[in-house]
């Protein structure tokens, strides 16, 4: 029984030593890859063309690298767009609420977020909190598939009188009245 039980801790140390390695290289890899970015502009834009603007939606990523690697030279301006929306009726619907506008009026992104559907007269991102908002009945030229819009910008103009805007989080739509 004493011999089963010193195997036992034999074949289990060297398990977790190799394990403790192996965290210890990808920190030093994670540390250098970092030194890189922070030291050579090209491998920064590198890393976000190919990470950021091209691989899943990343909002999480999105926040740390705006905190620690982005420069201030790289920063967007501030937007200038302080227009709220001009409402002329809203009613509420099953998912969300139906807002009358005029038509071609612009349409200021409510909350921080990466795009992740495009689709003629409907845009949906994920905001930084999580929901997904979902517009429909805005067409927007400019942004393009993942892109990273902040609260306020114009994300589109209405197509059409009327459009709809959703909250969403992992199948339950939530109340309007709480985002707008």
């Amino acid at each position: 029984m004493q011999q089963k039980e010193i195997k036992e801790r034999l074949v289990l140390k060297p398990y977790i030593k190799k394990k403790i390695k192996e965290c210890l290289w990808v920190i030093i890899f994670f540390l250098i890859g970092m030194i890189l970015v922070k030291e050579h502009p090209t491998m920064k834009n590198t890393l976000k063309e190919n990470i950021y603007e091209k691989s899943i939606p990343m909002t999480e990523a999105r926040k740390i690298y705006q905190k620690y690697i982005s420069t201030k030279e790289e920063k967007k301006e501030e937007s200038v767009f302080e227009e709220k929306l001009q409402v002329k009726k809203q009613e509420q619907t099953e998912t969300g609420v139906k807002l009358t506008v005029l038509k071609k009026e612009t349409i200021p992104n409510l909350e921080s977020g990466i795009i992740v559907l495009i689709e003629p007269k409907k845009i949906m991102i994920e905001q930084v909190d999580g929901v997904s908002a979902i517009y429909e009945n805005i067409e927007s030229k400019e942004y393009k598939l993942y892109d990273y819009i902040e609260k306020g910008e114009i994300l589109g103009e209405a197509v059409e009188d009327q459009i709809q805007v959703s909250f969403e989080k992992k199948g339950k739509y939530y109340d309007y009245k709480n985002y707008l």
